[in-house]
């Protein structure tokens, strides 16, 4: 193999720096190390999305004189009780409901973060594409564990409104990311 043709870089032809953007005809990729600004960032974007999310639920349960779902809370017992070997304590379900509501938030934008990186892409493709997954698993989780029957059991008037709000939980979530991450 001549020098030319050789796969370890000279000094002439240097590997980019850490902020150095490498080009091609296609598109600029900047490389940089940021694997925990990217993972906070993401938690933060997951808060936020969480909390949009919440926010239209309750506004939609109070038209609507709906019930909010008692599925986090449940989960949050079956980890308790499983990892501390522990009851909950009586009347704490609404905490507990609401933290792990935010734990779960938080978890898939902590994922979007890790695996977005650096990359901003368009808020609304990936934040809809985020809000399917998440829903998507909530899917195959809650029946799995009998805290809900399966999607084909739910009437159209209980899955557009939930398929809504986790659209709505992506969107915010890589809208937040996208500000957050600059």
């Amino acid at each position: 193999m001549s020098r030319k043709q050789s796969i370890i870089p000279s000094r002439k032809q240097s590997i980019p720096s850490r902020k150095q953007k490498i080009v091609s005809r296609k598109q600029s990729i900047e490389i940089t190390p940021a694997p925990r600004r990217s993972a906070r960032d993401g938690l933060v974007a997951g808060v936020i999305g969480t909390a949009v999310m919440t926010g239209a639920q309750t506004i939609y349960m109070k038209f609507t004189d709906g019930e909010a779902s008692n599925a986090p809370a449940e989960v949050g017992k079956r980890i308790i009780k499983g990892l501390f070997e522990e009851d909950v304590p009586a009347g704490s379900e609404t905490l507990l409901n609401n933290a792990m509501h935010v734990l779960y938030g938080t978890a898939w934008g902590f994922a979007y973060g890790v695996s977005r990186g650096r990359d901003s892409p368009r808020a609304l493709r990936s934040g809809l594409t985020l809000g399917l997954v998440a829903w998507g698993a909530s899917l195959v989780e809650l029946p799995l564990m009998k805290l809900a029957p399966p999607v084909w059991k739910y009437e159209i008037e209980t899955l557009a409104p939930d398929v809504g709000f986790h659209v709505l939980f992506g969107v915010a979530t890589a809208t937040a990311f996208k500000v957050v991450n600059r």
